[in-house]
């Protein structure tokens, strides 16, 4: 018997796998003005990710739009992370696009001028919507589904975002993007 939730994986792979075929975009970048970063991290950890990006980058909070998965959260957390939406399984329809006048696909169509997707390899929809984006650069690991669609790839493991971020500055210095 299949279940709901493997043949909507099943429709997202699909659309995923096509969207590899496609070229990536390479424009222009002359600094960071706006940032986006994806993560299935669990919330403290997300939320200290992103206060580290925004120091490296040197950017105001609200210049930087975070994704993270459907979650139960207190006040608490929203507060100090204020430009934060979510993903809800619903926000993908059961054909692999997303839907319309959600959160996610104001996310996948806005042009930010970099993308930080810090997702595990499992998350199919964080991996999809990544693939959609059209950020200006993308940063991603290196054992991403997606990891031919970005213009910066880092080969470390998920449990090191402090280590991803400090590549990310690295990089992003030779390239003479900050």
């Amino acid at each position: 018997m299949i279940k709901k939730h493997d043949l909507k994986n099943l429709f997202i792979k699909k659309h995923l796998s096509a969207l590899m075929d496609q070229p990536v975009l390479q424009v222009g970048l002359k600094g960071v003005c706006t940032l986006a970063i994806l993560t299935d991290l669990e919330q403290d950890a997300a939320l200290e990710m992103v206060k580290n990006a925004l120091k490296i980058f040197k950017l105001d909070p609200s210049k930087c739009k975070v994704l993270l998965l459907d979650p139960v959260l207190d006040n608490s957390y929203t507060e100090d992370l204020p430009n934060c939406i979510y993903l809800q399984k619903q926000d993908i329809k059961w054909g692999g696009g997303l839907k319309h006048n959600t959160d996610a696909a104001d996310f996948a169509n806005t042009s930010y001028d970099v993308l930080i997707n810090f997702c595990s390899e499992k998350n199919l929809r964080f991996n999809y919507i990544a693939a959609l984006s059209k950020a200006k650069f993308k940063i991603g690991l290196c054992h991403s589904t997606i990891s031919t669609k970005n213009n910066l790839c880092i080969n470390i493991g998920f449990n090191q975002p402090d280590i991803f971020l400090s590549e990310i500055k690295k990089y992003l210095k030779i390239l003479n993007l900050l």
